[in-house]
Parts: C-alpha cells; sequence; structure tokens
C-alpha cells in the first residue's frame, strides 16, 4: 500500500465515529496498521496483542473471504485488490448492540472505502434485500441510493433476459457458503443497455458461521471485451486470409525453410504442408528462375519488399508459373522471417497468349475489312485507322491525325462533332449519317457508329467508330424521296409541292401586295385515246402533253400534274389579265399541234381554268376552288377554251351539284351501285390471297358509269362517305355469304377517301358494319391513297392506329403517284404498300426497274407487304417476282369479276 493512500485511509480512520482497526494481510500473516481514536480509547493500542485477540476471526474472514461478524457487535470485512487477492481486513463496532445490516450500513471506513474505488459495489441482506451501494455502482448501472436502499433485489430491472437462472443458481450457491469469485457476465443498466462486467459474489458470514448478508463486486470491463473482440477479429480476419486467400501464403524463416503455408499452396505445389514445413524453397524454383528467386529473397531479408515472376516444379514434375509478392516479417523492430503471396499465373499467360493471336486475328479483318474501322481519344485523336480507309475513301488515315477533318462537308462538320462529343460525356453509343470528301474530291456518304470502349474496371479507354460507305443507298433514297414532290410519269411537280409552293407565292404576295395567277389544265379526249388507242400511249400522252407545257412557261412558273390528266401550272408574279390571256393562249395553241404517238396521229384540246391573287381568293383552298369552278366553266362552253373565276360560275356549280347530289342519293335508294371484285395473287404461287372491292354505276340513262366519272366528283362535293357507307356494307354482307357458303375466307380491300378520314367517322362506319354482318375484322382491307397522308397527318394516324386495334389491316393505295414521304412510310403503322401501275407498265425500262426493286426493298425493310398494281404481262410478272414483290393484280391474272363469277372461277378452288 502506497504511503498516500495510507495517509487517506488515516485519515478516514480518525473521522469514523465508531471502532475502527486495519490489519494488513501477506501470505496468511496479519500485520496490526492503523487503530482509529474510538478504538484507541476503546483499548486497542499494542500490535502483537491486537494480532493474538483477534486471529481466529481474521483466519476465518481471509479463508472465507467473506465479512464475519464477531461477539455481536464487530464486523470484520476483507478487502481485495484488483486480482481479487485479500490484502487488507477492517474491523469496525459500535458502543451499542445494533442490527447487523445497520452496522455495515453505517460503517463510515467503509462508505470511504467504497467511495473510493470505481467497481460498483452492492450489499443485501441475506434475503437479497438492498442495504448499500457505491457510486461506483450508480456510475455503472445508473441508479443512485434512493432508487435501491431497502429495496427487493429482485425487484429492479438489473438481470438481462436469459441470465435468470445463472442469478438463481448464484445465490443457492452464496446461501450454501459458497463465494463466487470474479468472473465474466452481463448485467442490464437502468437505461435497459447491458454492461459487460466481471462480477465477485461473497456471503456476509456472522461469528455464529450464520450468513448475515451478501456482498457483490461489478467491474466494466467493456473496453476490454471490445479489444478482445477486435483481437479475435483480427485473428479470425488473419486466420481467413492465411487459410482461405485463393492465391498462395507462405511463411518463411530467414534462412528460406517453410514455416507455414495455406492450402492454396498444397493444391499448387501438389505437396502436402508436412510435407513441405522445415524445407528449403530452393528445390522447387525451376533453373531458369532460381538466381532470380535467391536474389529476391535476400532483398526481403534485408527489409525490401518485392514483386517479381518465377516457375517451380510441382511433385509432378510440371512447370508452374507464379506472380509472387515477398515482404519482411518484423518483430520488435527486428526482421523474423518472410511473408509471401504467389498467385499462379500459367493459365493467365496462356490466356495473354490467346489474347495477342486473337488481337492478330482480328486485326487482320479489321485490316481487310471493307468497313472503316477507328479508334479515337478524348481528344478525337485518331489511335487507329483501318486499311479500309485507303480503299474506300481514297485516303489513309494515320495515328495521331483529327478525325473532325476539313474533309467532313462543311454542311455536316457541327453535326459530327456534337455527336462525338456526346459519345465522350455520355458514353452512350450513337450514329450519325455524313458527307466525306474522297481522295478524288468528289463527297461519299458514310454511315458512322461510335461506342464508348471501357476496361475492365469499368474505366473509359477509348471510343470505337464503324463506318460504311452508304452513297448508293442515299442516292435511291434521294430517288424515293423525289417521289414525294414530283410525278415519277411526267417529272412535273406533284400536287404536294405544287400546294407547298402556292402557299409561299401566297404568303409572299401578301407581304409584298403582289398579285400571280393560276392555270388548271384538263384534256378535253384524254378518257378517248386511253380506251380506243391503249393506256400506253395515253401514258405517252401525258409525258408529251408536259413538255409542251414547259415550253410555254417562264423561269419561276411551277407546272404540276395534280392527278390523272389534270395538270396546273403557277404563274407568280403577272399582275394584268391580259399578260395572262396571252399565256393561256399560247398553252391552247401548243395543245393544238397534232400528236405523233407510236404510229398513232391525232389531236386534242385543253380546257382551262384560271384564277388569279387577291380577286378570286385570299386563301389556298378558296383560290383552287374558284381555279376548278372555272375549268368546270371552260369544259361546259364547249371545251377548247380558257375562263377566269366568276360568280356567275359559283351558280352553274351549284346546280349541278344539285342534279349531282340527286343522282347519287337516287342510286344508292335503287341499287344502282354494284360490286366487282379484283382478285389479287401471290407471285410465287399464283394462289388467290384477297381481292379489291370496286364500284360500279348502272345509271339508268348513260350505262354504264366508271368510277373515274363520279368518285371525283363525289369527293368534290361530300358525297363520297355515303358511297363508301354502302360499299362497305355490301362488303360486310358479301363476306358473310361466303363465309356461311363455307369459302376460303380471303380479305377484301376497300378503298376509302381522304375525306372520310377527314370527316372522322371512318372507325365507327366501320365498326357499325362490323356489328350488323358478324365478320371477322381480320377479312377487312382498308386502302387509303398517299393523298390521305399530307392533310391532317396525326388525325390519319390516330385512325390508322383505331383501325389496327379493331384488327383491320392498312394498305396504302397507288404508291408513288406522287404524294407519299419516307416519313410518313415511319409513322403510320401500315401492313401493305400497293405500288402503282404506272412503275409496272415501264418496268422495261432500267431505270424505272431499278427504282421498282428499290421500292420493294425498302418495303421489305419497314415489314411490309408489297402488291402490284396493273400487271398485264408475262414480263412484268417474271420480273416482279424476281424483285421479291409479294402479289399482284391485273389484266394478266383476270379482269374484275362479279362476285358469283369469283365464286365459280376462283373460291370453288382454294
Amino acid at each position: 500500500m502506497s504511503q498516500s493512500l495510507r495517509n487517506i485511509i488515516g485519515a478516514v480512520l480518525e473521522s469514523i465515529p465508531d471502532v475502527a482497526i486495519l490489519f494488513e494481510v501477506k501470505d496468511g500473516q496479519f500485520t496490526f496498521l492503523k487503530a482509529n481514536k474510538a478504538a484507541r480509547i476503546a483499548g486497542f493500542r499494542g500490535e502483537r496483542k491486537c494480532v493474538l485477540n483477534f486471529k481466529n476471526v481474521l483466519n476465518q474472514v481471509y479463508l472465507s473471504g467473506s465479512s464475519i461478524s464477531y461477539e455481536g457487535n464487530t464486523i470484520f470485512t476483507p478487502i481485495f485488490d484488483d486480482e481479487g487477492t485479500c490484502t487488507h481486513i477492517i474491523g469496525m463496532a459500535r458502543d451499542r448492540p445494533e442490527q447487523k445490516e445497520e452496522l455495515i450500513r453505517t460503517n463510515t471506513f467503509l462508505e470511504s472505502l467504497l467511495s473510493s474505488t470505481t467497481d460498483g459495489i452492492l450489499v443485501t441482506d441475506v434475503d437479497q434485500k438492498i442495504i448499500r451501494i457505491n457510486q461506483g455502482f450508480t456510475s455503472l448501472f445508473g441508479w443512485d441510493e434512493k432508487d435501491l436502499i431497502g429495496e427487493p433485489g429482485g425487484h429492479i430491472d438489473f438481470i438481462p433476459e436469459g441470465y435468470e437462472e445463472e442469478n438463481k443458481d448464484l445465490y443457492m450457491e452464496l446461501l450454501r457458503g459458497r463465494n463466487r469469485p470474479f468472473y465474466r457476465t452481463i448485467r442490464k443498466k437502468k437505461d435497459g443497455r447491458l454492461l459487460h462486467v466481471n462480477a465477485s459474489y461473497s456471503a456476509i458470514l456472522g461469528t455464529d458461521g450464520e450468513i448475515t448478508g451478501l456482498i457483490a463486486t461489478y467491474r466494466d470491463i467493456s473496453e476490454q471485451i471490445e479489444k478482445e473482440q477486435q483481437l479475435e477479429i483480427s485473428r479470425q480476419r488473419y486466420e481467413s486470409l492465411f487459410k482461405h486467400h485463393p492465391d498462395v501464403v507462405f511463411q518463411f524463416d530467414l534462412q528460406g525453410l517453410f514455416e507455414n503455408a495455406n492450402h492454396a499452396l498444397e493444391e499448387i505445389t501438389g505437396y502436402a504442408l508436412n510435407e513441405l514445413i522445415g524445407r528449403s524453397f530452393i528445390p522447387l524454383i525451376t533453373p531458369e528462375s532460381l538466381d532470380l528467386a535467391r536474389e529476391n529473397f535476400q532483398a526481403v531479408v534485408h527489409g525490401e519488399t518485392r514483386n517479381y515472376e518465377c516457375s517451380i516444379f510441382n511433385k509432378q514434375g510440371e512447370c508452374v508459373d507464379l506472380d509472387i509478392t515477398s515482404i519482411p516479417i518484423i518483430v520488435n523492430e527486428s526482421i523474423t522471417g518472410v511473408f509471401g503471396i504467389a498467385r499462379n499465373t500459367s493459365e493467365k499467360k496462356i490466356q495473354e497468349r490467346r489474347i495477342e493471336e486473337s488481337e492478330e486475328r482480328y486485326r487482320l479483318i479489321a485490316e481487310n475489312m471493307t468497313d472503316l474501322v477507328a479508334l479515337i481519344d478524348a481528344n478525337s485523336t485518331v489511335l487507329y485507322a483501318s486499311p479500309s480507309y485507303q480503299t474506300v475513301v481514297g485516303i489513309q488515315i494515320k495515328e495521331g491525325d483529327s478525325l473532325l477533318s476539313e474533309r467532313i462537308h462543311e454542311g455536316d462538320f457541327q453535326r459530327v462533332t456534337d455527336c462525338i462529343k456526346n459519345v465522350l460525356e455520355t458514353h452512350q453509343d450513337e450514329a450519325l449519317e455524313y458527307r466525306f470528301m474522297h481522295g478524288d474530291g468528289h463527297f461519299i456518304w458514310l454511315d458512322k457508329k461510335l461506342t464508348a470502349v471501357f476496361d475492365n474496371n469499368g474505366e473509359f479507354q477509348h471510343v470505337l467508330c464503324v463506318s460504311r460507305e452508304v452513297t448508293e443507298r442515299k442516292q435511291q433514297e434521294k430517288e424515293l424521296e423525289k417521289m414525294a414532290f414530283y410525278d415519277f410519269l411526267t417529272g412535273a411537280s406533284n400536287r404536294r409541292l405544287f400546294m407547298d409552293r402556292l402557299t409561299e407565292t401566297m404568303e409572299e404576295a401578301k407581304r409584298n401586295q403582289k398579285a400571280f395567277a393560276v392555270m388548271c389544265f384538263d384534256f378535253d379526249r384524254f378518257k378517248w385515246v386511253n380506251d380506243t388507242l391503249g393506256h400506253d400511249v395515253g401514258d405517252e400522252l401525258l409525258i408529251q402533253f408536259a413538255k409542251r407545257l414547259r415550253t410555254c412557261i417562264r423561269k419561276g412558273d411551277t407546272l404540276a400534274r395534280l392527278g390523272g390528266d389534270e395538270f396546273a401550272v403557277l404563274l407568280p408574279g403577272v399582275s394584268s389579265k391580259g399578260e395572262i390571256e396571252e399565256m393561256a393562249k399560247r398553252f391552247l395553241t401548243t395543245l393544238q399541234d397534232t400528236w405523233h404517238i407510236k404510229g398513232h396521229e391525232f389531236m386534242t384540246t385543253s380546257s382551262i381554268g384560271i384564277g388569279t391573287y387577291p380577286q378570286c381568293g385570299s386563301d389556298v383552298l378558296a383560290l383552287m376552288k374558284h381555279v376548278d369552278q372555272a375549268l368546270y366553266k371552260a369544259k361546259q362552253f364547249g371545251r377548247n377554251n380558257y375562263q377566269f373565276c366568276s360568280h356567275n360560275v359559283k351558280l352553274d356549280k351549284a346546280e349541278a351539284f344539285v342534279s349531282f347530289e340527286d343522282n347519287v342519293q337516287r342510286a344508292i335508294r335503287n341499287n344502282e351501285f354494284y360490286l366487282v371484285y379484283q382478285p389479287k395473287f401471290n407471285l410465287s404461287t399464283k394462289r388467290v390471297e384477297a381481292a379489291e372491292a370496286l364500284i360500279r354505276w348502272a345509271h339508268p340513262t348513260k350505262g354504264l358509269v366508271v368510277p373515274n366519272d363520279f368518285i371525283a366528283r363525289a369527293e368534290e362535293n361530300d358525297l363520297i362517305i355515303p358511297i363508301t357507307q354502302w360499299v362497305l356494307e355490301q362488303v360486310g354482307k358479301q363476306i358473310k355469304e361466303w363465309q356461311v357458303a363455307g369459302f376460303k375466307d380471303i380479305p377484301i380491300s376497300v378503298n376509302i377517301s381522304p375525306n372520310h378520314f377527314e370527316k372522322g367517322t371512318l372507325v365507327e362506319d366501320v365498326l357499325t358494319m362490323i356489328e350488323k354482318t358478324g365478320i371477322n375484322p381480320k377479312s377487312l382491307i382498308i386502302e387509303m391513297t398517299e393523298r390521305t397522308m399530307v392533310h391532317d397527318v396525326e388525325k390519319t394516324i390516330e385512325t390508322i392506329k383505331q383501325l389496327k386495334e379493331i384488327g383491320l389491316k392498312m394498305a396504302i393505295d397507288d404508291f408513288g403517284t406522287g404524294y407519299s414521304s419516307l416519313s410518313y412510310l415511319m409513322k403510320l403503322q401500315v401492313d401493305i404498300l400497293k405500288l402503282d401501275k404506272s412503275f409496272v407498265q415501264e418496268l422495261t425500262d432500267q431505270k424505272n426497274a431499278s427504282l421498282v426493286h428499290s421500292i420493294v426493298s425498302l418495303a421489305h425493310h419497314l415489314n411490309l407487304c408489297v402488291v402490284a398494281e396493273g400487271i398485264e404481262t408475262e414480263d412484268q410478272y417474271n420480273i416482279l417476282k424476281q424483285y421479291g414483290c409479294d402479289s399482284g393484280q391485273g389484266y394478266f391474272f383476270s379482269k374484275p369479276l362479279m362476285s358469283d363469277q369469283l365464286e365459280r372461277v376462283f373460291l370453288s378452288k382454294i
């Protein structure tokens, strides 16, 4: 005991009013240390006498480790050090007799002793009623005296769940006089948290040997437990690293003898661990690696860390390649051995050789392929470019060149720059088409795909650029796109382009307060030419007609074929009526000359309707209606003349409309309309697979009226929808009849006017027909003309979507007549593309044949079925079949048939 502690105890003893005597215990011998004032007054003075008087009770306390009551009013209590050894015994007594619990509770020296320790001390009577706790107990567990004194120990939530039996057994052992020295357990704090403690339990014995109370001491060992847990975790981690590491882990002494190794070494070498322990590593090393292994081992022994590759022999004599990292083992600043990790690289080296071989193969492929392959870094600098650049673009791009070359067309340069920048920033794939100057100076089209490339760690490496020349495809697309704005037969502008230019001209005229004129032309005998001399003569007549008109128009005027035999000329900048009349007369004169076509000589005349801006309308639709009225008036006035629009024309046309409307309504009521069916044949099998419903008009006075003579007027006068509703109803009934009769179900297509799409009732009309007839919607195909697509595109798309949802198929009729756009084909959910007969009739022309082939290929790439119209010869059939056209119709197969004829000739045979 230190002198300072002895001074403190001396001061405490002197302050106690009761008798207090302190003895030191060493090797079972007792030495009197101190008696306080009360003890000296009571006669406790001599050291030897005092020890002799209490030797028996001191022995009992020392041997039992418990407090013992002596002669009723004195208690001797052992005091232990941190290791649980009894180092002192204190005896305390009062002049008046009181209960043993009170003696212990009021013992001032014990109070001081309890206060001076950080251990938690709990004192109870034999019934576990709490008599005293010290400040250490409060600090550890949170309860203070007012919470516990006088309370049964079992009433406080002190014992954690799962430790109840342990505590019960402990109490029973104490009652039997068996003390429990320090052991580890867990107790619960006041706030419910658990605390790891070293606990010691002792019984307090009276002089008669009876247990009068219990003392429990608790020491916080949480920090020690945590350190032990961390040490255990470290041990387990080391053991896991050593034993379970997939690579070889080994330990050498300073002579290079194996001291330890994991199982991976056994697997690689084939030796059991006990065969290697104490053995030098030298015999395992191949001769080629021996000097290197020794040199690295000596370097590590002298404190260096080394990484190197070497080869060893396994037990079977096979060579194994290893990648080894060795570090010195340093204990107390001294190197005691070598620790190493080795990885089997035999397979890796094999893979590296394979990769080198693979890279060589891919290099050969890249250098001999026609596609252009390049790698660029984050600055667009070329890291590699395939030799195919020389072949395809006429120059060889070299490593270090910039991919953003001045050879990129100036109109495309910014797009290419933005595309590369986007790939570098987002690491997303990109693709674009752009023009690049060939080595000989002309531009070619390249289709480039850019892909960001990453390494195994996900780090960006470079951009892979794969390009392909698509100049021929772009030219074909340009030709196809041209079809959207120009009439294929005559080369004149089509309706779409004409309307666009008319709109632009009117907007400019409004801004600059200028005038312009529009003329519409119509053949007076075109139907006679077709019916008498043949369609081939009629087509050539249209071509020659357009050529003659071109000789009369000025630069800046627009010539257009609006459809059939109807042409129009837009004349910007004309202001006087006289100038317009002079041009009209020149047109009529030119068109009156004799035609010489395919051995035929004949003459035709033309009618011209003229409208002027702003006199004949302030918007495009109004102006064209007035021009149409003027053309109608010219026809009424004996043909071969021209007429300007006027208010009288409106009256004449209104009267004609009333008459025409009456005729149509009468025709529907009296069943003057009837249907014929044009069979569609599979070009591969020549079998009927569908049919097109065509309307005819058996007029009571005019006889047979073909569609060309009334459909256009019906559309113009808003009568086409009731006619179409009649056709739909008749087709539905006919399909149902054939189904009931047991004929094979073939789809029937019905032509739908753009007006029907615009009106918005088409879906409802189709649903009504299906509901009435009960047919399968798949039995019906809706055909729409290309003109439908240049009206309200969004409305058309939505209508098609609804019809498709019902189950119908959609077809574009007369494709190539001048109103289609590739962008529309991408947007519209159509199933079938019907190639106009004008393409079929000119298949002997190589340019036209190539265009047809491109159209078929394009349609198939868009997953569209292609149907050719107007097949009249076997040559046409063979060419279309060779080009992959799916189906066809025309007089080569069959003319349009009545329903009973179709049944007899075709339906009964399939």
